[in-house]
């Protein structure tokens, strides 16, 4: 992950650089000169290109979150473009230290390539073209006077000018490499700390999370410890020792002698199957035996240290783990802070190429000043006997001095042909490749550090869910084993009832939709139009026939037709005349009338008229029939839908939706406001001079013209108000930073372009170092105010 802010800068400078450098055009570095090997040139001129090829990206790369930022197209210098690939390291698989290794690596090849460009050094004879012909140095002379020289032309000012180039680029890209793996550094940090804060809010459950032998060596301690304790008591007052404590002593014993055995048996077993072969080792690690060799022995050490160390309750391990980490998180964000307020400092102070050397050799300084900080967390620094009091560098002291000699000097005069020019390059050099050095062990060292405190992994935080799940798994195999045939019963019934439901529930009435929608297709019937038409039919004959019969005459066709329509619309009041005589005498007409036939008429005309009511029914449920069906699709609806989201959720991260960003956002703006508030009336100091190095006192005059500053070492008693000073502000900025970091990582979640906009305003604003805490504050605020997803929070 790399910070858009500090390389932004960066090519701001990068671009300023170039404009303080008359040539753009490097070709003249093809021709020979000064009688120096062209090996050199061209060696020079492949580092010019490399720097000159790439630019700083200013974009956030994807995280782990897959987040992207706002894309800058700045066409400057970059070294660091291939900041996030991983290069394997021999001997150390750690991926966070290959990812930053990689620009460690280039920067380093290119110094090796330029070591004998800045060690031959003085003595150059005049300019000497291929062609043998000699330059006129008087001409050079009168045409620098005149304005009319031009160094493109001129292959020994483009060799000096392109040192400066080289040096001005490397030191910068250090720079900037060093802040991105900060950034990612604190990053890591916050995510453990806030890890191990939810451990001890619940830390029964991270009891729980102990292992089994974990708990077997801590009792084991405990034993051990009351056992030594009571020995020496009992020696010291000359008391006896009980039975059941001797008892008690040499069962301690025994185990001891068991469990130590088996973890060796256990250790070596691991070893040989994880680990290579000798052979195989031996031709991994050709021509490097003697750092084997020690690596070995340092990785036998510490192993030695583990196996001996005390073993702490894990309450206890908790508190100091966190208090390690919150240590750790507050020296990066100091590191972070001075290293941005000097990376601002270089793009306002540089005007002219005198100043360009002045601050480079101060940024240098700067940065080694940050990684002795930053290496007196590591172990290295207390297992060495770290003493920040004694920490200087001859380098440094000459490049001081050269800085002096610099500024005497007219500055817009800048005099290339200055031996002590050369003498100070091949010092800034030898510093640039010492941090080189330093900042690639930094790497390591960190990420070893972080690495022993960062979240456990899955199988150490879940072995118990995982153990039971496993327990259960084999139980229920061994179960099916047994009932075969009953599983196997259970299976077929499962898969016909599943069947049964995707076809009734889910298929068909997916269909049954469709075909409602593109065809029209009624599937809802009650009753057939043509038995309503057959009973009405039967109904009017049996009425045309009775009433013919009654009257003993047949009926004209007229009178026909009119008790057909009659009996169709439900009119049989002709033969309710005689139904109601017949039921006068209901036995006589029973036996000998025409009840009976009557009452079947009757029946007949029901049946009509329910067979029009269920027609009307039929009406009314074709009228509804997509209704219907959606009612019978919404199963299928309810388990598309589920299976939908659970797909989008297993695709989609956790850290790329909304509630999450939104969650993230509002806590970050709520824990930097927290902290500004702490000390919101805190302000840089004057000037940004190393706080571990031991400098001399000419460092304060040439760099900032003052004399007030008292070094550290000599004032033990301005000590802490020095340091506080160079602490407090940075460390706040520094955080300040790390928060804006977070909050772009999550910036893309906005749909609003207007509020996308406000909010990389805001951001700017926290980033800035002209506002005051107080003015930080109150931009948290409105954005509080101003952004709905904190409204809504």
């Amino acid at each position: 992950m790399i910070n858009s802010y500090t390389h932004k800068k960066a090519n701001i400078i990068k671009k300023n650089i170039k404009g303080l450098i008359p040539i753009s055009n490097w070709t003249s570095l093809s021709l020979t000169h000064d009688n120096l090997s062209h090996n050199l040139d061209l060696n020079l001129l492949e580092a010019i290109k490399t720097l000159s090829s790439k630019d700083l990206p200013t974009t956030s790369s994807t995280t782990a979150s897959g987040t992207t930022l706002n894309k800058d197209n700045n066409n400057n210098n970059n070294l660091i473009n291939k900041i996030t690939s991983i290069e394997h390291i021999r001997h150390h698989n750690y991926v966070d230290a290959d990812n930053y290794s990689q620009g460690l690596n280039e920067q380093l090849l290119i110094l090796e390539k330029l070591g004998g460009v800045f060690s031959t050094i003085g003595n150059l004879s005049a300019l000497q073209y291929d062609n043998g012909q000699e330059f006129d140095q008087q001409q050079q002379q009168q045409q620098q006077q005149t304005g009319e020289f031009n160094p493109e032309l001129d292959p020994s000012s483009s060799y000096k000018y392109g040192k400066h180039y080289v040096l001005a680029n490397l030191m910068l890209d250090q720079l900037v490499v060093l802040l991105d793996f900060l950034f990612n550094k604190s990053l890591s940090l916050e995510e453990s700390i806030l890890y191990w804060e939810s451990k001890i809010d619940n830390h029964h459950w991270y009891l729980i999370e102990k292992s089994p032998l974990y708990w077997i060596q801590f009792y084991r301690q405990q034993a051990n410890n009351y056992i030594n304790f009571f020995k020496k008591f009992t020696e010291i007052h000359h008391g006896p020792q009980s039975k059941s404590f001797k008892l008690f002593s040499s069962a301690i014993t025994k185990f001891n002698g068991i469990f130590d055995s088996s973890l060796n048996m256990i250790h070596s077993n691991v070893d040989k199957l994880f680990k290579p072969s000798k052979q195989q080792q031996q031709q991994h690690n050709n021509g490097n035996s003697k750092r084997d060799q020690s690596e070995v022995h340092q990785q036998q050490q510490q192993t030695t240290e583990k196996s001996h160390s005390k073993i702490q309750h894990p309450v206890k391990e908790l508190e100091e783990r966190l208090k390690r980490l919150n240590s750790f998180k507050k020296v990066i964000s100091i590191c972070i802070g001075r290293l941005a307020y000097l990376l601002e400092s270089i793009k306002n102070n540089i005007s002219n190429i005198t100043q360009l050397n002045i601050e480079i050799t101060r940024s240098i300084i700067i940065i080694y000043d940050v990684i002795q900080i930053l290496q007196q967390m590591t172990p290295t620094s207390s297992q060495q006997g770290f003493d920040s009091n004694h920490i200087i560098n001859f380098n440094i002291s000459q490049l001081i001095e050269y800085s002096k000699l610099l500024q005497q000097d007219d500055q817009q005069q800048f005099n290339l042909n200055d031996q002590r020019v050369e003498d100070y390059q091949e010092n800034i050099y030898s510093m640039l490749k010492d941090n080189i050095y330093s900042i690639k062990s930094l790497v390591i060292q960190v990420d070893k550090l972080l690495k022993y405190d960062q979240k456990p992994s899955y199988f150490s935080r879940n072995w118990m869910m995982i153990t039971s799940v496993t327990l259960l798994t084999v139980v229920a195999i061994k179960y099916s084993y047994d009932n075969m045939d009953n599983f196997k019963a259970s299976i077929k019934d499962t898969k016909f009832a599943l069947t049964r439901f995707y076809k009734d529930h889910l298929e068909e009435p997916l269909l049954n939709i469709w075909n409602v929608i593109r065809y029209d297709k009624k599937t809802l019937q009650l009753t057939d139009p043509v038995s309503l038409e057959s009973s009405v039919n039967s109904l009017a004959n049996m009425v045309i026939d009775y009433n013919q019969d009654s009257v003993g005459n047949i009926l004209t066709s007229d009178q026909k037709e009119i008790l057909r329509q009659l009996s169709v619309r439900g009119d049989i009041s002709s033969v309710m005349s005689h139904y109601e005589k017949s039921i006068k005498s209901p036995i006589q007409s029973l036996l000998f009338g025409d009840l009976i036939r009557l009452i079947l008429i009757q029946v007949q005309k029901e049946k009509v008229d329910v067979d029009k009511a269920m027609l009307a029914i039929d009406k009314l449920l074709q009228a509804n029939e997509l209704n219907f069906q959606l009612l019978a699709g919404i199963p299928a609806a309810l388990f598309l839908a589920l299976m939908v989201w659970q797909f989008k959720k297993l695709l989609t991260p956790s850290k790329k939706n909304l509630p999450h960003s939104q969650l993230v956002i509002f806590s970050t703006l709520r824990d930097l406001s927290r902290q500004l508030n702490v000390n919101p009336s805190l302000q840089f100091p004057k000037h940004l001079y190393p706080i571990i190095l031991r400098v001399p006192s000419s460092f304060y005059s040439v760099y900032y013209n003052t004399t007030d500053v008292v070094p550290i070492v000599e004032n033990q008693e301005d000590n802490n108000t020095q340091k506080q000073q160079q602490y407090l502000p940075f460390e706040q900025y520094g955080n300040t930073l790390v928060s804006t970091f977070k909050l772009k990582l999550h910036q893309y979640t906005k749909n609003n372009c207007m509020e996308n906009q406000w909010f990389k305003q805001d951001i700017q604003d926290l980033e800035s170092e002209q506002l005051s805490a107080k003015a930080k504050i109150r931009t948290i605020n409105r954005m509080f105010s101003t952004f709905s997803f904190l409204k809504n929070k």
